[in-house]
């Protein structure tokens, strides 16, 4: 019978990746994100098709970098590992309160290339914990996790709405060289001041949940986790004969 260390273990990877799964918010920050450049930061003129980028580092960041959480795991340990992961994630976040008000460019340093690296370090950790930790139910324990990601996007896009726009103010064409422009951009002020703020607390909700999460991964012996994993592949062979 399982530990309940292994239970534990997969609901903090559940709620480690409730806060990955903001990846999956983008599309519902970037025309707060794009509209308060355009009026208070650098460049003025930017666009939406400017902005896809964001997302576009944010998954390059998390490829680049998932095999490596793996490593790092190996060398510190479980829980350090995912601590540096999600530091990096959350800081991220944190950090462009600030490069928001500054430019475009520094943005996607911090909410583009180190979030998606952040991500990349983490993601795989909580996974192969909850494997080593229900080897014959691999599934199971993995999926309950990955699941979280996908609610994670759900939970964070509503507390994102209801700190910017609680009164669901629209967004409206504005004048681009005497023609109204395509596109429709948010222009109330009481709406655009809250963008910076907004990546504080988001920064700091992260990093608080991912602090018990991280509290809840129970390591396991990866020398032993092997070992268990080679002798239930041979107790299967057996049994199939």
């Amino acid at each position: 019978m399982t530990s309940y260390k292994g239970y534990l273990s997969v609901f903090g990877g559940l709620l480690i990746h409730l806060t990955l799964g903001t990846l999956y918010c983008w599309g519902n920050l970037n025309p707060y994100v794009t509209s308060y450049i355009r009026t208070y930061s650098s460049p003025s003129t930017l666009e939406y098709s400017d902005t896809v980028w964001v997302f576009g580092l944010n998954v390059f960041g998390q490829g680049a970098a998932m095999y490596f959480g793996g490593l790092l795991e190996k060398r510190i340990g479980t829980r350090l590992a995912a601590l540096v992961g999600c530091f990096l994630f959350s800081i991220s976040v944190f950090l462009t309160a600030f490069t928001v008000k500054v430019s475009y460019y520094l943005l996607l340093l911090t909410h583009g290339l180190c979030f998606g690296l952040g991500m990349g370090l983490t993601y795989i950790i909580p996974l192969g914990l909850a494997i080593r930790w229900f080897p014959q139910h691999k599934g199971v324990a993995s999926g309950f996790i990955v699941a979280g990601t996908g609610v994670g996007a759900f939970i964070f896009d509503q507390v994102q709405i209801a700190y910017l726009n609680p009164l669901n103010v629209k967004t409206v064409s504005i004048l681009e060289d005497g023609a109204l422009s395509i596109s429709k951009y948010f222009v109330e002020e009481s709406v655009l001041v809250k963008v910076p703020n907004m990546f504080m607390l988001l920064g700091g909700c992260y990093f608080a949940i991912q602090l018990i999460g991280i509290g809840l991964l129970f390591p396991v012996d990866l020398k032993k986790s092997d070992e268990d994993t080679e002798l239930l592949v041979k107790k299967s062979s057996i049994q199939s004969l």
